[in-house]
Formats: structure tokens, C-alpha cells, sequence
């Protein structure tokens, strides 16, 4: 790697090199030409991969590709993903009359040709982090190399540009290098699935703001560096979908890294996504991007033709012991000429030190911890301004992952099998510091944990050590993985048999004894005191049943219904209209069923209720066939408790109304 990157970016140590060359004829000279004096350049920087918008296209300075329906013209090294963003922001309106169209865009292209500089967009996976780290910071440089064109061609005009690096997936790593490298010139930064991202940052959007990007998760020892992106007075912006590895890096999305199942990284923008949100996720940040240019294009100024350069010098973030690291002072303001100090000894004229005209060179830290750069820089009047900067020089020890699948380092013991449902008793030895906060449980369908997706992760509780792990009771039968991890990166794993929960016997209802109906009649709402005087006769004091009596009533309003009972057990016999003078008559028969005994003849209206007692008999000849079997003895029983019932019903018949 060292070799490799070292020859890429010490083209750009000699002044008079390819690099000069590529800045008087290459691909930042072709894509502004005609663009004039735009206070605003968007460099784009395509994802891992990702081949011209042309796909027969393979040098620096692209194709021309005009986008439908607007004056948007690029070099075609945006790639497919930022182009699907690009066809809706071509044609907004950005404000103040302005269109997006109005906005160069340029692809940072690969190296080549008269190029020395290039943005090679390896295709590597996520855990290969060296081979990135050199193909973005080569990005970065190149990215630098157009805006140190971009800023020579519009030296006469009375605006200077300012620039938004826009990045998916590599492209977003390369972005944020870039402005970290100049955060003078790049002002805003746009990205989508962006391997750095940081939790819930300012600017994250989509399902996954919360997401921890894949290479930041992997890699804290860098994560300090990357994450001092969101210290810059830069306007951000970051799109990340739930499960996208690359940005929503989890211990339950690893599988889709490890297996290239990564079709949350590959749909923004699609119809694959879904349709409907695809249309607006692309028109939401085609919007974003839109309203972050045109927010620098309302606070451009005039700047003075006839001020003094001023100087400023950055080494890339990605500074490492060994490794050729990119130093710039781009963002340097009307400078002619560049002289830096790479040894720290003040002086630039050490070995190591190196004079250009393009302002980025390159150097090798020798140690990890911190360096001292300086630049001097020196307009076209011989005037000169001198800017020093400390660099954090990172070990190479920082570049290993803190995951390796390959290398579980707990020691996981779980019993052989458990219900489904159930708690498993789990321990696990290791490093204290690698105490696992992570469980997950994997279907043990190969010999490794990490290439199948999990069908449970939950975060342990504090007590699990003690308490053991409750297995989910709707995970199906079968052998799996019990997975603790650690914030860390440690891991460890153990085969766990997951038995079917068992059957509990349904329980019987209880069985509840059937209650008798009551034999008063049903409660009735109170009655108004009306102070009406009811009164009720009868044609007869005792009746035999089955025949038929008449009973008079008066005092009831005009109009009135009255029903008619038959109590003690209660029956309607029939219901009546009260007269104009109040008065209710009515023929009713007793039910042969009736018991023989005392009963009473109930009228009951809004005004009140009235009773008549009633003697119920049977006939004689009935009576004469009674056999002396006992039932005879019984009778008085049955009547007694029927008496008493009746006598309750009539004190509360006659509570509820004035009975004569």
C-alpha cells in the first residue's frame, strides 16, 4: 500500500510536474471552461466502483453529459447514484430567479493522461480499509487540484467561488476529507451513505440519522478525526437508509456487509427503494443541495482585487505514521507561489521542504503524535504571509478493525438446549474490558455467525450474568448461535438447541350455578310523587284460576298507560289507557299455571302503583283429588314462603305509591 500510494501522490511533490501540467490542460480546466465567474462549484465524488455516467468512458476529462430539460452539462464522473439525484436538482430553482443548472458540477475523475491527480473510486469492500483510505485521500487531492484551476481561472472576477463537495458511499469518505483539508473554499457537504458518519449528528437525514457509519464504527481509533468534520463552520447534510451497512453499521447489519447483501446501499434514489418515497428522497436532497448553494451564492461578496495573500496549510486527517499523507494550502487567498515547511524546523529550504505553484504536495511523518507544518506563500507582488499548522499523527496500529469475524475473543458457555421462552444460563470469560452489552442469537446454518441475518438482537440487561437470557418464545425450534458482543469488538459464540415452548393444558372456566330469576318484579325507575290518590277495586276476593276478574282503578292522569301484574310471581296480564277522568278498567284472566294461595292484583302507572289482594283457588273437583301423599303437607310450606314474598313486594308496592 505504501509503495503503491507513495508513487500516486509524490507526483505531486515537484513543482514543474504532471500536476502543473494538469492544471493548464486537464480535467478542471475542461470542466469550467464557459462557466464564467460562479460564486458556487459543486465537485462531485462517485461511490466504491462506480464507472462514468458513460460507461465506455475512461479518461480523466470524462464525456459531456447534458442533463434533460436544463443547461446542466458534466463530465460524467458523478456516477450513476449522484446522477439520479442530479436529473431533479438540474431543473429547480434555486431562488432569486437563479437555477440549479447555473451550478457547475464537476466529477472528480480518475488519474491519467495529463492528470497526475485522480479519484480512483476503488472497488473494495467495507472492512478493507487501507486500500480506501488511499483511493480518498488521492480523491481529496484531486478534489484540491480542481479548486486550485477552478480558483486561477476566476482570479479577475469579483467573487470568488466557494465549493460543495457532494459524495455516496467512498465518494462521501473523499468529500469530508476534502473539507476538512480546505474548510476556507469547501463551505458545504452533501453525502449519502457515508462510511463516517456519526450518530444523530447535525444535517443527518433518512430512516437511519441515528446510524453509525460502518468504517467509524470499525475503526475508532480514527473516529476522534473523522468525527472533527462536524467542528467545521460547513453546511452538512447526510442521507442514510435504515440497513445500509455503510452507514447503519450494527452488530445485527454485519451479516449484510460480510455478504454483500447491500441493497439498502445501492437503492437510493430507485424505484427499488419504493417508488413513491423514491420520487421524493430524490427530491428532498435535489432541494437540500439547492438550498445550500443558493445560500452561498446570497452570502457571496466582493472580495479586494489588491489585498495581501493570506496564507493557511492543512495536512489531510487521515495522517499516519509511514504513509505519504496530502498537505495543501489551496485555501490559501492570492497566492502565487507556495513554499512548505515540512520538517518543523521552520525553514523551507530542508530536504524534505518543497516549492510549487499549485499549492498541495505530499510527505511521510516518520512517528505518530504531533507534527508541525508551515507554509509560506507569496503573491504576484512579491508579498508574503506565513501560516503553521500541528498535525495529529495517527499509528498505524489505528488503520486494524476492532472486529475481526474470524477471531472471536470471549469465551461463551450456554446450556445445550432451552425452551423457547425460557432463560438460558449464560457466562462468558474474557478481558474485562471486553464485558459483552450485546446479545444476538443466529441460526446455526454455517460455521460462522456473521453471514447469516439474526433472528433476535437485544441489548443485555444488567443482571443477565446472574438472571440468564430470556429466550424470545417466538423463535422457532431448532440450533443456533448465542452471540454475546462488546462495544469493543470482542465476540464470542456458543451452539444453543432452542426447544418448542412447552404446551400448557387450557384451563376449564369455573363453573358458575345458574341463579334463579327473581321473583319481585324488575326495578323501576322512582316515581314523581305526583300527589294523586289512587284507588282500585275488584270484582271478586278470590277467583279460581283459568277464570277471568275485573278490576277497576282511579286517580291515574288522562291518557295514562297502566299496566296490569299478577304477583307473587310476576306476570303482565294486560296493559290499559287510563280515561279522560283518570279512571282504568280491565277483564283479566288468571293463568291456569297460577299457584293456589294469596296473590295481588298490581296496577302501575307514571302516577303510582296501587294492589288489590287476590285469593287464587282451584276448582273443587281438582281439590277433591288431592291423594294424602305428603304433597298436601308441602302446600302450606310453599304458601308460606309465597305469602311472605308477597307480603315484601306489597310494604314495597305500597312505599312507592298512596294505595286506599
Amino acid at each position: 500500500m505504501t509503495t503503491s500510494r507513495a508513487r500516486r501522490l509524490l507526483c505531486i511533490v515537484t513543482a514543474g510536474g504532471l500536476l502543473s501540467a494538469a492544471l493548464v490542460g486537464g480535467t478542471a480546466t475542461a470542466a469550467i471552461a464557459g462557466q464564467g465567474c460562479a460564486p458556487v462549484v459543486v465537485l462531485a465524488f462517485r461511490g466504491s466502483g462506480q464507472l462514468n455516467v458513460d460507461p465506455v468512458t475512461t479518461g480523466n476529462a470524462g464525456s459531456p453529459y447534458n442533463y434533460a430539460g436544463s443547461n446542466l452539462v458534466t463530465n460524467g464522473w458523478e456516477g450513476a447514484t449522484l446522477q439520479r439525484l442530479l436529473v431533479p436538482f438540474a431543473n429547480t430553482v434555486l431562488g432569486d430567479g437563479l437555477r440549479a443548472d447555473s451550478v457547475p458540477v464537476i466529477g472528480v475523475g480518475p488519474d491519467g493522461g495529463t492528470e497526475a491527480l485522480g479519484y480512483p473510486a476503488v472497488d473494495v469492500a467495507l472492512t478493507s480499509l487501507a486500500p480506501m483510505i488511499e483511493s480518498v485521500e488521492n480523491g481529496a487531492a484531486a478534489g484540491e487540484a480542481i479548486i486550485k484551476q477552478v480558483k486561477i481561472a476566476s482570479a479577475a472576477c469579483s467573487i470568488q467561488p466557494k465549493f460543495i463537495a457532494l459524495g455516496y458511499s467512498q465518494g462521501a469518505m473523499a468529500a469530508r476529507i476534502l473539507a476538512q483539508l480546505n474548510p476556507t473554499d469547501v463551505v458545504g457537504v452533501v453525502t449519502l451513505g457515508d462510511p463516517l458518519q456519526r450518530p444523530d449528528a447535525a444535517g443527518n437525514t433518512g430512516a437511519a440519522s441515528s446510524g453509525d457509519g460502518g468504517l467509524r464504527w470499525s475503526n475508532p481509533g480514527y473516529a476522534a478525526k473523522w468525527d472533527a468534520f462536524y467542528d467545521l463552520d460547513t453546511d452538512t447534510t447526510s442521507l442514510c437508509h435504515s440497513n445500509d451497512p455503510v452507514c447503519d453499521l450494527r452488530w445485527d447489519t454485519i451479516w449484510r456487509a460480510l455478504t454483500g447483501s447491500v441493497e439498502q446501499h445501492l437503492n437510493y434514489f430507485t424505484a427499488a427503494y419504493d417508488t413513491a418515497a423514491s420520487v421524493t428522497e430524490a427530491a428532498t436532497s435535489a432541494a437540500e443541495l439547492a438550498d445550500m448553494a443558493h445560500g452561498i451564492v446570497a452570502d457571496a461578496g466582493a472580495t479586494d482585487p489588491t489585498a495581501a495573500p493570506l496564507a493557511r496549510v492543512s495536512a489531510s486527517v487521515m495522517a499516519t505514521a509511514g504513509v505519504p499523507t496530502v498537505v495543501s494550502a489551496v485555501g490559501s487567498s492570492r497566492a502565487a507561489q507556495y513554499e512548505f515547511d515540512l520538517d518543523g524546523d521552520g525553514r523551507f529550504d530542508g530536504p524534505r521542504d518543497v516549492t510549487n505553484f499549485v499549492g498541495i504536495t505530499s510527505t511521510t511523518f516518520a512517528v505518530p503524535g504531533s507534527a508541525t507544518i508551515s507554509v509560506r506563500v507569496t503573491d504576484a507582488f512579491s508579498r508574503s504571509d506565513v501560516a503553521t499548522a500541528v498535525i495529529d499523527v495517527s499509528s498505524p496500529a489505528s488503520i486494524v478493525p476492532i472486529f475481526d469475524p474470524t477471531a472471536p475473543s470471549l469465551q461463551v458457555n450456554a446450556p445445550a438446549t432451552v425452551d423457547a421462552g425460557g432463560t438460558a444460563a449464560v457466562g462468558a470469560l474474557g478481558d474485562p474490558a471486553n464485558a459483552p452489552n450485546t446479545v444476538l442469537i443466529v441460526p446455526a446454518l454455517a460455521q460462522s455467525p456473521w453471514i447469516i441475518e439474526p433472528v433476535h438482537t437485544a441489548e443485555l440487561p444488567s443482571d443477565w450474568a446472574t438472571a440468564g437470557i430470556t429466550i424470545p418464545a417466538g423463535i422457532p425450534s431448532g440450533s443456533y448461535f448465542l452471540v454475546l458482543a462488546a462495544d469493543t469488538g470482542a465476540w464470542g459464540a456458543s451452539i444453543l438447541g432452542v426447544l418448542p415452548a412447552p404446551v400448557v393444558p387450557p384451563v376449564d372456566p369455573p363453573v358458575v350455578p345458574p341463579v334463579d330469576p327473581p321473583t319481585t318484579d324488575p326495578a323501576d325507575p322512582p316515581l314523581a310523587d305526583t300527589g294523586a290518590t289512587l284507588t282500585l277495586s275488584g270484582s271478586a276476593s278470590s277467583v279460581v284460576r283459568g277464570t277471568a276478574v275485573t278490576v277497576t282503578g282511579a286517580g291515574f292522569q288522562a291518557g295514562e298507560r297502566v299496566e296490569v301484574w299478577l304477583y307473587s310471581t310476576p306476570a303482565r296480564l294486560t296493559t290499559e289507557t287510563a280515561s279522560a277522568s283518570g279512571g282504568v278498567t280491565a277483564t283479566v284472566v288468571i293463568p291456569r299455571g297460577t299457584a293456589v294461595g294469596a296473590h295481588q292484583i298490581v296496577l302501575r302507572g307514571a302516577s303510582g302503583e296501587v294492589s288489590l289482594d287476590l285469593t287464587v283457588t282451584a276448582s273443587a273437583a281438582a281439590a277433591g283429588k288431592l291423594a294424602n301423599t305428603g304433597f298436601s303437607a308441602l302446600v302450606p310450606m310453599l304458601l308460606g314462603g309465597g305469602l311472605l314474598l308477597a307480603g315484601t313486594a306489597l310494604m314495597r308496592l305500597r312505599a312507592r305509591g298512596r294505595a286506599a
